[in-house]
């Protein structure tokens, strides 16, 4: 398998179980297996099952388990039958909140309100943080201020039908450098204020795929 140049040696794992969540055009694909080893940001996994056929360059979601669990986004950079090398973006502990947002595909365009100029619309990085009442995606760093009304329209897992919503912007942050995707200097929060109930309900359902995806390792 392809291997990435780093100066970091490698670090041997002992193997914790670990669960690939594959983020697709058309949907979500998990695998089981293992971690076999791991160089700084670079991770080589054993699946259990062959992954996708379209694997390679799709972006995933890594869970790790064990005592200390961490998810890691990133995407595969390579492919050798069962294994992968995935080169992940960051790391984090899983959330704890009582209805936590997830990193799913969402294919979004969203404007400011009353802005119906030819370049109004904005089309962030489809990989995104959900849940049932907002969204959080990348942007740069002028092109929305807290309280701000969007309006929005997306598609959920990349796929089914649009909706069109209106949301206020609740926090516009920073982000770290190696979560910089293109001109995505910064990342916007937003709550849904009017959204139709096919919308929340197809972010309920992909949350449901992702999160069954995500704990089926650790039964």
């Amino acid at each position: 398998m392809p291997m990435l140049v780093s100066s970091v040696e490698p670090e041997r794992v002992h193997s914790p179980a670990v669960e690939v969540v594959f983020l697709l055009d058309d949907g979500v694909v998990s695998r089981p297996g293992r971690l076999l080893v791991r160089r700084d940001q670079t991770f080589e996994v054993e699946l259990d099952a062959p992954p996708p056929s379209v694997a390679q360059h799709v972006r995933v979601v890594l869970s790790i388990q064990g005592d200390t669990p961490r998810r890691i986004t990133g995407a595969v950079e390579a492919v050798s039958g069962q294994r992968l090398q995935i080169v992940g973006a960051r790391s984090k502990a899983p959330d704890k909140r009582r209805f936590p947002r997830l990193l799913g595909a969402i294919g979004l365009r969203w404007r400011r309100l009353g802005d119906e100029t030819e370049n109004a619309w904005h089309e962030p990085d489809p990989l995104m943080s959900f849940s049932v009442v907002g969204l959080a995606f990348g942007a740069a760093s002028d092109a929305a201020e807290d309280g701000d009304l969007l309006a929005l329209d997306f598609n959920v897992g990349g796929a089914g039908p649009r909706y069109s919503a209106v949301a206020r912007v609740v926090r516009v942050a920073a982000r770290e450098a190696d979560e910089v995707v293109g001109g995505e200097t910064h990342e916007i929060a937003v709550e849904l204020l009017q959204a139709p109930a096919g919308a929340r309900e197809a972010l309920a359902e992909h949350m449901l795929r992702i999160q069954r995806a995500l704990t089926r390792g650790a039964r």
